[in-house]
């Protein structure tokens, strides 16, 4: 079991953060950042720059994976499941549709799962330090047309 931090971030802030400086990483890709979540979001159990690097890592890699669209960033509560610990809070980066939209789930997918080393994907390292935390990193529902990428952490 992963050993809670003692520091607190607000997640709103840590978000409105990490989507400003993640958004300069498009170029002249035609993609934009879009932020959706509630305004209230409890705090989470991290240090600020920890969780906006993570946020602004994972909104980096769904735009090196896509070519042009829109990439939504969102956030929820996810309660005590009764088979082990939480709530988390989880914040959602949701890729653009298009026709290879599969394919770049499948690949987020494997990136996720590698090992952590000096690839180019920063997934496996954010995985492994968001499960550091108690929380984790995972692709959810990989064959919708909008794959999401879901990064927890505990509150």
């Amino acid at each position: 079991m992963a050993e809670l931090s003692e520091q607190r971030t607000d997640l709103p802030q840590a978000l409105e953060k990490a989507v400003a400086e993640a958004s300069g990483l498009a170029g002249e890709k035609p993609i934009t950042v879009v932020a959706e979540y509630p305004a209230h979001l409890p705090a989470v159990r991290a240090a600020k720059p920890q969780v906006v690097r993570m946020i602004g890592n994972v909104i980096g890699q769904a735009i090196n994976a896509v070519d042009q669209g829109e990439i939504t960033v969102g956030a929820e509560i996810l309660p005590d499941p009764e088979d082990g610990p939480g709530p988390w809070a989880v914040v959602s980066i949701r890729i653009p549709a298009s026709d290879q939209a599969s394919q770049q789930a499948i690949d987020l997918a494997m990136a996720i799962e590698a090992e952590v080393n000096d690839d180019a994907s920063e997934l496996p390292r954010i995985r492994s330090d968001a499960r550091a935390l108690g929380g984790d990193l995972w692709l959810d529902d990989p064959d919708a047309d909008r794959p999401r990428l879901m990064l927890s952490f505990p509150l």
